[in-house]
């Protein structure tokens, strides 16, 4: 027996179903046949040919323009090498390093660049030579060294600076010697802190000047020694003089403190002549002319003592005669 419920379901479904609009079915049997559009397939098969034509034609010309542009530069490469080594064989390396940094040949220019840099640097090596061995700018000529820059010659370098600056050693020594000590000190000031003998120049110029100043200063002591009068302190003062210079310069003041001890010592002779002559009053006069020094002070008491023993004797010899007189006088008074 039939369900009432499902048989009002299938009522009901079929009724919405009938409301809704539904297409119209047409068989594939009856759709017309497409028509082929050869007009059409041929415009699209020459534009194609065109579009590929011109295509391989821009390809084939950018690819020659790439060949020709590679050709050129390659070219240009090698001209740019050739004339950076024709600069070098004209000895011009400062235009061969800065033509060849232009080549984009990489190994080739830079060994030409290190070529041509050690050729530069070997002529600095024997300019700074003429400048220190034969012209005597010392500063100049390291300097100019220092600015080698190929790692092959920094030996040659190094064993120059050595030289030249022994040189300007010899030179210091040379002008303390000599009594130029501003040109010793100022050839030592040019030497740089960076100088592998700096340390030992710095070492002997302060002790050339702590000499110095010692030399000058037992050369003024002598001159005011000698100015006063002392001649020994001033001959103590000159003996202590070893340097050249400073000798050279003491022989004016040594001569005339021989000579004005040779006129003191005269001066003694003279007045111990006039003693001896019993002229005590020329051996005083010739005693004040002696300095109040030693030992001329010495030598001046003594010549005034032997002169007043003098004037005491003449005194007593004129006070006896003056007394024998008197007493014949009265010897003729008395017996007359």
């Amino acid at each position: 027996m039939p369900n009432p419920s499902s048989t009002t379901e299938r009522s009901t479904h079929t009724s919405a179903s009938s409301c809704e609009t539904q297409p119209p079915f047409i068989p594939l049997t009856t759709l017309p046949a497409a028509k082929f559009d050869w007009k059409t397939f041929a415009k699209y098969v020459i534009t194609l040919g065109i579009t590929a034509s011109f295509g391989l034609l821009s390809g084939s010309f950018l690819l020659y323009a790439y060949h020709d542009v590679s050709v050129q530069r390659r070219q240009a490469a090698t001209e740019t090498l050739e004339r950076a080594k024709a600069f070098k064989d004209q000895g011009d390396f400062d235009r061969c390093i800065e033509t060849a940094q232009l080549s984009p040949h990489h190994f080739a220019s830079a060994a030409l660049q290190r070529d041509c840099q050690e050729e530069l640097d070997q002529r600095k090596l024997r300019q700074a030579n003429q400048l220190a061995f034969v012209q005597g700018q010392f500063v100049a000529a390291i300097t100019l060294a220092k600015s080698v820059s190929s790692p092959a010659l920094q030996e040659d370098v190094r064993q120059f600076i050595l030289r030249a600056t022994r040189r300007m050693m010899e030179l210091i020594e040379e002008c303390y010697r000599a009594g130029r000590m501003e040109d010793a000190v100022h050839i030592a000031r040019a030497i740089g802190i960076d100088n592998p003998l700096y340390a030992q120049v710095q070492s002997r110029i302060g002790q050339m000047q702590i000499e110095w100043a010692e030399q000058a200063h037992h050369y003024e002591a002598a001159q005011r020694w000698f100015e006063a009068d002392q001649l020994d302190e001033a001959t103590a003062s000159l003996q202590n003089i070893t340097h050249p210079y400073w000798q050279t310069q003491m022989q004016a003041t040594q001569d005339a403190v021989q000579a004005r001890r040779s006129e003191l010592e005269s001066i003694v002779s003279q007045a111990k002549w006039a003693l001896a002559e019993s002229d005590a009053a020329h051996a005083v006069a010739l005693a004040d002319t002696l300095p109040a020094t030693e030992p001329w002070s010495g030598e001046k008491a003594n010549i005034y003592a032997a002169a007043k023993r003098i004037e005491e004797r003449k005194f007593f010899h004129q006070t006896l005669a003056w007394v024998v007189v008197f007493f014949l006088m009265i010897l003729m008074v008395f017996f007359k």
